[in-house]
């Protein structure tokens, strides 16, 4: 993504998926992000090619499948030091 397109507001490559893309002949079409406010972040689908509207459709389902079968999502806890084991439960 140039520095152009970023401050455009295009956005860039979604890193927390390490650039997950997918690509068919001369198409491609990639999960981006962009700010969304002060501390979040909005993701899309980018694509260009002539069969862009295909392949994010593609992606899309894609990720509404892995959305509805991955794993449950880790829950962490913090206590501050020396909380009683008793309050942990």
């Amino acid at each position: 993504m140039s520095a152009d397109a970023r401050k455009a507001g295009i956005g860039g490559l979604a890193l927390r998926w390490a650039g997950a893309s997918l690509s068919d002949g001369g198409t491609l079409a990639y999960i981006a992000a962009r700010s969304y406010g002060p501390v979040s972040r909005e993701i899309g689908i980018v694509a260009h090619g002539p069969d862009s509207r295909r392949l994010t459709t593609r992606l899309v389902d894609l990720l509404q499948d892995w959305n509805h079968i991955r794993p449950a999502r880790p829950i962490i806890t913090a206590h501050h030091a020396g909380t009683p084991d008793a309050d942990l439960g």
